[in-house]
């Protein structure tokens, strides 16, 4: 009488072995493609979402976002308030004292653009970074699109084009932003990663 229980528990145990392996053996698919040690896309376009049309629409890297209604299905972002001012609080009086920006974290990845998706021929871009190497993921609808590395100034240090995978390319450590621009037909977002070697 003891064997049909042991043999359901068995059965009940390969079962969950299996659906904890799956995630496991799809992680290790994922390191075995081609585009190996690149991040991964964003996920890809669905009606509904947001879509720049224009590239003076996009918001800058790092900038507040438009409020868009919140999607249930989507998780929110949560904003702690500025405390408001309090007495003995430092206060700048002139911008001469104000404290120059720190420097550029040189390794950390980012999605561009940093909500949304862009149309095509809409360009997009990551923040300022200080690093020599970029590294990104391909187009989230695998498709066409235009890339840069690009100084503050806007002068270009590298670009090239890809048919929709990911890529990297080294630079001489400065501070500098990836450029896209969407060339495929649907709309599309990116992660680019960035850091020093």
């Amino acid at each position: 009488m003891k064997q049909p229980f042991l043999l359901r528990r068995a059965a009940v145990a390969a079962g969950l072995l299996m659906l904890l392996a799956a995630p496991l053996t799809a992680a290790a698919a994922a390191r075995n493609s081609t585009d190996a040690g690149l991040p991964t896309a964003p996920t890809a376009y669905q009606p509904g979402d947001q879509v720049w049309t224009e590239t003076s629409d996009v918001p800058a890297a790092g900038a507040a976002v438009p409020f868009v209604a919140p999607d249930p299905t989507v998780a929110q972002l949560i904003f702690t308030p500025v405390r408001a001012y309090q007495p003995g609080d430092k206060v700048w009086t002139s911008s001469a004292q104000v404290p120059p920006p720190a420097q550029p974290d040189a390794n950390g990845c980012e999605r561009v653009p940093s909500s949304g998706y862009i149309g095509r021929d809409v360009y997009a871009q990551s923040s300022l970074e200080y690093s020599n190497y970029w590294y990104w993921s391909g187009g989230s609808s695998n498709e066409s699109f235009s890339w840069y590395i690009k100084h503050n100034d806007g002068s270009i240090e590298a670009h090239g084009a890809s048919s929709g995978g990911g890529g990297s390319q080294s630079v001489g450590a400065n501070n500098y932003y990836w450029q896209v621009q969407n060339t495929g037909s649907d709309a599309q977002a990116w992660n680019v990663c960035y850091e020093v070697q």
